[in-house]
């Protein structure tokens, strides 16, 4: 028995030690390496750093759930719920907000691990596994969403393990129990990021186009469907408890105009922007950087493409160039998408399509080698990749920088301000604020807006502002800040403040300067209750 236990030890060293012998191996777990170095510099640079709006309101909700709170607040049915969700246990074990932003960082990294899976299934190349691993690892907007507790990231994350399923289940058709697992993981990326379920419309038109009636047909796919609605169920169900006139209604917000342009949106002018921003989304802000990768992507679409033009009578007769067609689609898909809804280009959009993007530029590379391996390998070898660690290194760089300006701002500002009025205020105190989910989470105190009455109202008129400030006694301190200084209303609160300033006054200020002269967060005290 002894002797049988022995053996089988020496034979999984044997299996290892030819494993780790395999070049393919050797890159993936130094892309990994790196991949968990950089995003553990991201990490150490921001776990203090305070919250932005969107990430105070996911936080806020989280502490809302986990503690009970009974503040009067809305919640916006358009943000997503599960990173919420996920926060709860993290905040009821007394890590708090520290944990959350671990596992983000986690997240971060099985990301780069994901990709090399999703784009080394769907391009059917180890390599370009490999290479979109890699840029997934040294991507700059990666990297900067590492240090924000926000949906994009792990959605990303899950979105992969999303393609690297549907890939092998429903393209290579080789069991359909992946189709279950892809639409799974479907509902957890949708569930984080809502606004990735617009995929679902490339997606189901490609599955469509290559099976037509028969997609009705299969019970596997009806099988995914359940599982689908199953995993979207927490989802639905805060839907309908929140909103039951009309909880799918609110939940689109087509008829309350949140898409159209008199709500920031940029509409039919965004598109093109969304097209040109490429350059600056792929690649960073230095131009070696851009002239590197965006450079091998458009190399990687002239070859990817090309037989869609010169072969476009083969197209319904080749799953190869139907699955080319749909990538294409895709692509242009979302970027009208974003371009049409977004009030400027968030460079968070393009993660949405990155396998495909690095995919492509893995193409563009490895064509580019092969060109110049045909004159001299060594030579090859040397200038690619001496062009990736240029184009890593000011990648990184500027995902570095980018997070190094970001995390000492004026938010941490509202986070100070925040946390003085918990240790400053009663628990049964109104702060009155723009600043309205970072306080909410920060002091653990109700909070009243100028701008909102809830997500359909943006802001209140001077005579509402008036009348709440006067009549309401719980209302004990005001927040003003030069960050969340939006709308009419905040315009209308500063009035408010100086229009009483015999009951009303500034008990603490932040300045953004060491000599105070800018003051970026004031908070004033009303004194008569």
């Amino acid at each position: 028995m002894e002797k049988q236990s022995n053996e089988g030890i020496k034979e999984r060293k044997k299996k290892i030690q030819t494993w780790l012998k395999n070049p393919y191996v050797i890159l993936f777990i130094l892309i990994i390496l790196l991949a968990i170095i950089l995003r553990v510099i991201i990490f150490s640079k921001t776990t203090s750093q305070g919250l932005w709006w969107d990430e105070a309101e996911y936080m806020a909700k989280a502490k809302y759930i986990a503690y009970g709170y009974d503040w009067i607040d809305f919640w916006n049915p358009h943000k997503p719920i599960l990173l919420s969700l996920i926060a709860v246990p993290i905040f009821l074990s007394g890590i708090g907000e520290i944990g959350v932003r671990f596992l983000i960082l986690i997240l971060s990294i099985a990301g780069v691990i994901f990709m090399y899976f999703a784009a080394k299934e769907f391009f059917n190349s180890k390599k370009i596994g490999l290479f979109s691993a890699f840029l997934m690892a040294i991507y700059w907007v990666h990297l900067f969403f590492t240090g924000r507790i926000l949906v994009g990231l792990p959605a990303t994350t899950f979105f992969l393990l999303f393609w690297f399923f549907f890939t092998k289940g429903f393209i290579k058709k080789q069991n359909p129990k992946y189709i279950w697992l892809a639409a799974f993981f479907f509902g957890i990326g949708f569930m984080i990021r809502v606004v990735y379920g617009m995929m679902a419309i490339p997606i189901f038109l490609y599955a469509l186009y290559e099976e037509k009636l028969k997609i009705f047909k299969d019970k596997n796919n009806w099988i995914a469907l359940g599982i689908l609605i199953l995993t979207l169920s927490p989802m639905l169900i805060f839907l309908i408890s929140s909103y039951p006139q009309d909880p799918i209604g609110e939940f689109i917000g087509f008829k309350h105009h949140r898409f159209s342009e008199s709500s920031g949106a940029m509409g039919f002018s965004g598109i093109p922007k969304y097209f040109t921003g490429l350059v600056y989304g792929i690649a960073g802000q230095f131009p070696i950087s851009k002239w590197i990768f965006f450079g091998l992507f458009l190399i990687g679409c002239l070859i990817y493409f090309s037989d869609l033009v010169f072969a476009y009578d083969r197209i319904s007769k080749s799953k190869r160039l139907r699955k080319k067609l749909f990538v294409i689609f895709f692509i242009i898909f979302l970027f009208f998408v974003w371009g049409y809804t977004r009030a400027y280009v968030e460079q968070r959009d393009y993660l949405s399509m990155a396998v495909f993007l690095f995919g492509i530029s893995g193409i563009g590379f490895f064509r580019l080698k092969s060109i110049i391996s045909q004159y001299d390998k060594t030579l090859a070898f040397i200038l690619m990749f001496g062009l990736l660690l240029i184009g890593a290194y000011y990648n990184i760089d500027w995902g570095i920088k980018l997070t190094e300006v970001k995390a000492i701002s004026p938010y941490n500002s509202i986070k100070e301000a925040g946390l003085w009025l918990k240790e400053n205020s009663n628990e049964n105190d109104i702060i009155y604020t723009t600043a309205r989910k970072q306080i909410m989470y920060y002091a653990d105190r109700e909070v009243l807006d100028p701008m909102a009455v809830d997500y359909k109202t943006p802001q209140k008129t001077p005579e509402e502002i008036d009348e709440e400030l006067k009549n309401n006694k719980n209302i004990k301190f005001i927040e003003m800040d030069v960050i969340e200084k939006r709308y009419p209303a905040s315009e209308y609160l500063y009035n408010w403040i100086q229009n009483n300033s015999e009951i009303v006054k500034p008990i603490i200020t932040w300045y953004a300067d060491e000599q105070k002269t800018q003051p970026v967060v004031v908070i004033y005290k009303l004194m008569d209750r």
